[in-house]
């Protein structure tokens, strides 16, 4: 009997090498699918900030100056100044769209006036100011021909 225990034995000290083999075998596996994956994802992020950066590196500013506006305020007078620039991609085009910008600056100006008249005071946080400079692009993109506005910018904003 101590003989057929002993195989008894070994039989099961086999099983579960060979079960702890395979569990091994399965967390290397699914390690290195995990590790393939997040290295993929970094990658494509990267290729992502990489283009969002060349696009900003091919962009031209026009200065659309200074603007000084009343807010919409009740029971109160409140005022914005700021300076805006719009951007617009480095093209062929570019000397035709710069040309355009220039003659029609101010219907540009009138159509950033218009709506920076609409706004409250409130209305300059960081989320509303994405949300300005996106009605800006809106409203100025179809008064343009030669080309497209793609980005806002302000040099500087004070509410009073």
């Amino acid at each position: 009997m101590s003989e057929m225990e002993n195989k008894s034995n070994n039989k099961g000290n086999v099983l579960k090498i060979v079960i702890i083999v395979l569990l091994a075998a399965v967390l290397v596996a699914g390690g290195s699918f995990a590790g393939y994956m997040i290295a993929g994802k970094l990658n494509s992020q990267k290729t992502v900030q990489n283009a969002g950066k060349k696009a900003v590196l091919n962009q031209k500013t026009f200065a659309l100056d200074e603007f000084l506006v009343n807010l919409k305020a009740e029971n109160s007078t409140r005022y914005l100044k700021t300076k805006i620039y719009i951007g617009y991609s480095d093209t062929k085009e570019t000397k035709e769209l710069e040309e355009e910008l220039t003659n029609k600056k101010p219907i540009l100006r009138d159509a950033v006036n218009s709506t920076l008249r609409t706004k409250k005071a409130e209305d300059f946080t960081e989320a509303g100011v994405e949300q300005l400079k996106e009605e800006i692009k809106n409203k100025i993109n179809p008064l343009i021909e030669k080309g497209e506005i793609v980005n806002v910018y302000f040099s500087e904003i004070l509410v009073q």
